[in-house]
């Protein structure tokens, strides 16, 4: 059962002129990490954060429905921004002009060798792309569920990810 997106979530998809997760289109790179995936990741990793109760020990009863919904419509909005990145393997990084997080610090790469890393290896940006929505998925069963194991299990998987594909295709790559 859906329900109605929280406001954070749906400012952010008329950002992307979509009224629903379904109907994310970001038209860079940037724009999916920056306007979609990490508002939604941290969002998830905050909620998730405050299932532990003061003994350290996960606790459902601390989260409530609207926080459960929150989480669904945060992993749905991981998942389709992933599962639009990888039907596009080659959507700008950015657009004319924009430039990256942190690009002007000494090592840092820019959207050309962005690009360049996703033009190397395409099957491992896509597969980094649905390794991401199926945590996007695991993680959106485990709100409906209320399954706090699950979702702990699949919060940790989701920082693995991003750790991973920025490591293969977002950081400088060596010579």
């Amino acid at each position: 059962m859906r329900l109605a997106l929280p406001a954070a979530t749906a400012l952010l998809l008329a950002s992307c002129g979509g009224a629903s997760t379904d109907d994310i289109h970001p038209q860079t790179v940037r724009a999916a990490m920056t306007d979609l995936i990490e508002p939604a990741s941290d969002q998830i990793q905050t909620i998730a954060f405050e299932l532990y109760n003061e003994e350290g020990d996960l606790d459902p009863s601390l989260l409530n429905a609207s926080q459960w919904d929150a989480l669904d419509e945060a992993a749905r909005t991981i998942e389709q921004a992933a599962l639009a990145l990888e039907a596009a393997p080659d959507m700008p990084v950015a657009t004319e002009g924009e430039t990256l997080w942190n690009e002007d610090s000494e090592g840092a790469s820019t959207a050309a060798d962005v690009a360049a890393y996703i033009a190397a290896d395409p099957a491992g940006y896509a597969s980094e792309a649905r390794k991401l929505a199926g945590i996007g998925q695991g993680i959106s069963l485990a709100a409906e569920m209320r399954d706090p194991i699950a979702l702990d299990e699949a919060a940790l998987a989701l920082t693995d990810s991003c750790t991973s594909c920025h490591n293969q295709f977002w950081y400088k790559q060596e010579d």
